[in-house]
């Protein structure tokens, strides 16, 4: 059984419910469970000047056991790029349909495809690459109905920050305009996903939309625009966040998602979810670099002794960190020791608090580096006050 959770703008929400109505009684003929249950409405606001535009939304949870289809299951959707496939999926697919071409395996015709679908035997493990027009006729199903609901309750392999908000449309846009909007916003206010007010994606899409809408005009939009000027540190913040994400290396969908927009001239709306999500990325990256080249400012970078050497050490408690292990709560002391070194000790006793002074005499069990930082790791210790 799995939940899925889909934000649904109020004004589609009969269309929403017409789709689900459609496939209950689908999945009723194979005694596969689904139903959804309707959360509480909530509203986003945009705030220009002294004027509000606001969306409202509703939250639902989809249950359901799989979208399965005399045992094909849909596991995601492949979308050709030129700088190589993004893949949607809600499971685990090969690797090789980031890079598959444009085919079909049911009618074995190759030629680009606005859809092309990845489905799985959920008997013997078999995928294929079935294309839109054959999708109905190899599942036996609406596929104009598959692919709208497949969008609202696909889950996404990413991190927690991207977007998970509906986009309609074919329009491209340019990736460099998308991504100054983005540090345009996030100069002035910090990345937001989805589950804020005025999230980066759906501010930056604002920002860069050509045809006012009835809620926001174009004298309006012109206001928006302005309230989030381009400057030289905005345009080096899309420009740092460019080479970041280019540079990227992992091999999970998302990431590979990324390289490829990010290599990409053109983006599409259904894009600006996985590109602004790059923000979170990168900050959390800086944040990181930013807090390594402190400690390597307050510790010496060498190591205290020789593994195995049993000594006295006069440590400063700086940190302090607990987890669970299989045999209880663990506390990993980060501390200094009088010559700046940096002493590390995972122990299961609460004996020290941070800010205080200790004498610990301990044996050497490890020489290690962490985040590019000697770090000298004891065990046995015997903890007295100094």
């Amino acid at each position: 059984m799995k939940n899925f959770e889909v934000r649904v703008i109020v004004t589609e929400e009969k269309r929403f419910l017409t789709a689900t109505k459609r496939m209950e009684k689908r999945t009723q003929k194979t005694n596969t469970h689904f139903s959804t249950t309707r959360g509480t409405p909530y509203k986003v606001t945009h705030k220009i000047d002294d004027k509000e535009y606001t969306t409202e939304y509703v939250k639902y949870t989809i249950m359901t056991d799989e979208l399965k289809f005399d045992d094909w299951q849909l596991a995601g959707t492949i979308d050709c790029r030129e700088g190589g496939n993004i893949l949607r999926t809600n499971m685990e697919v090969p690797e090789s349909y980031r890079t598959v071409s444009h085919k079909c395996d049911y009618c074995t015709t190759k030629r680009i495809r606005k859809d092309t679908f990845i489905v799985k035997n959920a008997v013997s493990g078999e995928f294929k690459q079935i294309g839109r027009n054959c999708l109905g006729l190899f599942l036996g199903v609406n596929v104009e109905f598959l692919l709208n609901l497949f969008d609202f309750i696909r889950s996404e392999d990413t991190d927690e920050s991207e977007e998970n908000t509906r986009y309609y449309g074919v329009q491209t846009y340019y990736l460099n305009e998308f991504v100054n909007a983005c540090a345009r916003l996030v100069i002035k206010e910090g990345f937001k996903s989805s589950q804020f007010n005025g999230a980066t994606a759906s501010s930056a899409n604002y920002m860069i939309y050509t045809r006012p809408t009835t809620a926001m005009r174009k004298e309006t939009l012109e206001a928006f625009r302005t309230n989030y000027p381009e400057t030289e540190e905005s345009k080096k913040l899309a420009n740092d966040v460019i080479e970041y994400t280019k540079a990227l290396t992992g091999d999970t969908n998302y990431i590979n998602n990324l390289r490829i927009l990010y290599n990409s001239e053109n983006i599409q709306s259904k894009d600006f979810g996985y590109v602004a999500s790059a923000f979170s990325g990168y900050l959390k990256a800086k944040e990181i670099e930013f807090k390594r080249i402190n400690e390597a400012k307050a510790y010496s970078n060498k190591w205290a002794g020789e593994i195995s050497e049993r000594k006295n050490f006069e440590v400063e408690v700086v940190n302090c960190h607990t987890t669970d292990t299989k045999f209880g709560k663990c506390y990993i002391y980060t501390m200094k020791d009088n010559n700046k070194n940096r002493i590390t000790w995972f122990t299961n006793d609460s004996k020290m608090e941070v800010g205080s002074k200790y004498k610990v005499k301990a044996t050497i069990k490890k020489l290690d580096v962490y985040n590019g930082l000697k770090q000298t790791v004891i065990t046995r210790g015997k903890v007295t006050n100094l």
